[in-house]
């Protein structure tokens, strides 16, 4: 959770223009009845920081070559000025 907090006052207050962050896919699940933690996550972007486009895609790193066959969560944000058709394709 700091690395949100940070992401957040570096957007806010230092003018940052994009974002991507790396994550286990276990925060698309549903524990214990709640919605996904991915879910909050992105609500909360899209309400601190409306003027920017937020999204996340889970990715197979073996698609990428990479030696290892986890997938992984890639969460995408990026100030709208930059991406008025949304943001790009992962």
């Amino acid at each position: 959770m700091v690395a949100v907090l940070w992401i957040l006052h570096l957007i806010l207050h230092h003018s940052l223009k994009a974002v991507l962050l790396e994550n286990v896919k276990g925060m698309l699940m549903h524990l214990n009845g709640e919605e996904p933690f991915i879910a909050r996550l992105m609500a909360m972007f899209r309400a601190k920081i409306p003027q920017w486009s937020w999204g996340y895609d889970l990715l197979g790193a073996k698609d990428y070559l990479l030696p290892s066959s986890r997938e992984r969560v890639i969460i995408r944000g990026m100030d709208k000025i930059y991406c008025l058709d949304g943001l790009p394709q992962c």
